[in-house]
């Protein structure tokens, strides 16, 4: 299939949750947050993502109509409680309120919870970097990592990311990552080619390392015992501290019936409270050129920075459109046919 122009996908995406009773304005912000994951290329969390979300849209395992609200507030700090609504709605009012408490106060930090999958989590820290600001979000999620020395899932493959603004016409820093060695989603592509996966990516029921898909029990996090660590900052911060659910409180990304009150932490960081934004912004992209500028290693052709990558990606398909696999055309296909809903990509 010849690549689509972003915004007929955004369009058709919006189009399908639009018939699965989502209003149109979240239909609209959804289907904006999922075109930028493929935008970016980060496929796991853009198109494919659809038929299980209008899927738990039809069965009310997700709420189509949230009132977002806010539970408690001050001048710097909120905590929202989503109604169950899809993360990417949740999240985006969250930034949005963390933007707007930074420019006034300095700093804004916004938590949320009963909330759900969030998608790309650079995509909130990014709005506020568009806005001269530091953007940083993270999330927890449902249980699928062992504890370093354990065999049992017990926690999420908790995202977190953090966006800096740099010169005008340069590459920003963004880092946006989780904290498994691979995303889950890897591996259920892994499962739908019949394909291997590589020792290391997860253990078995039996806490033994696997390279079969079909018998992931856990999945590992990057660099041993430090990926452990930073999980559990993110289940601190975007669990504990929205009250949120927690490890195996967390519900399935999956689930038809049931909700899965995800926790989200959002802050913004006005630059202007330490020193002038263009000020800052020269000093890190000076810093980063000249990270750039390091002798290639034997085997490497460049240099590249957090981020640089997705960005390349990001100019190179707004300008030739965003391909799409035909599995997640199946799928979509397949939903249509399913919900008894038009789809048209």
């Amino acid at each position: 299939m010849q690549p689509v122009k972003a915004q007929i996908v955004s369009a058709a995406i919006s189009n399908i949750f639009q018939q699965v009773k989502v209003p149109e304005v979240h239909a609209g912000i959804i289907g904006n947050a999922l075109t930028f994951a493929d935008l970016r290329g980060v496929s796991t969390h853009g198109v494919r993502c659809v038929p299980n979300y209008a899927r738990r849209f039809y069965h009310g395992s997700l709420n189509p109509t949230a009132q977002i609200q806010v539970l408690k507030e001050t001048e710097t700090t909120a905590l929202v409680d989503g109604d169950n609504g899809l993360g990417h709605l949740v999240g985006v009012r969250c930034m949005e309120m963390a933007i707007a408490k930074a420019k006034q106060h300095g700093v804004g930090i916004v938590c949320s919870k009963n909330s759900n999958h969030f998608g790309v989590t650079s995509y909130f820290s990014m709005m506020a970097q568009e806005q001269g600001l530091i953007g940083a979000a993270c999330s927890n999620a449902s249980a699928r990592l062992a504890p370093t020395g354990g065999k049992t899932a017990k926690y999420g493959n908790n995202p977190w990311a953090f966006a800096f603004p740099c010169r005008k016409g340069e590459i920003p820093l963004v880092v946006d990552m989780a904290n498994s060695v691979v995303a889950n989603s890897h591996i259920i592509i892994a499962k739908e080619k019949g394909e291997k996966i590589p020792l290391g990516w997860a253990l078995d029921e039996d806490g033994t390392p696997t390279d079969d898909p079909n018998r992931v029990g856990t999945l590992l996090p990057f660099g041993g015992y430090k990926g452990y660590a930073l999980s559990m900052v993110v289940e601190a911060l975007a669990g504990a501290l929205s009250g949120a659910g927690m490890g195996d409180g967390v519900g399935l990304y999956n689930s038809m019936t049931d909700g899965q009150n995800v926790g989200h932490f959002f802050m913004a960081i006005d630059i202007t409270a330490f020193m002038e934004t263009g000020t800052f912004s020269e000093r890190l992209s000076d810093f980063l050129n000249d990270v750039k500028s390091s002798e290639p290693a034997e085997g490497s052709t460049q240099v590249l920075i957090p981020g640089e990558r997705e960005y390349v990606t990001y100019l190179q398909r707004m300008k030739e459109g965003i391909p799409i696999e035909d599995t997640v055309l199946k799928d979509l296909i397949k939903l249509g046919e399913d919900l008894k809903i038009n789809i048209s990509l």
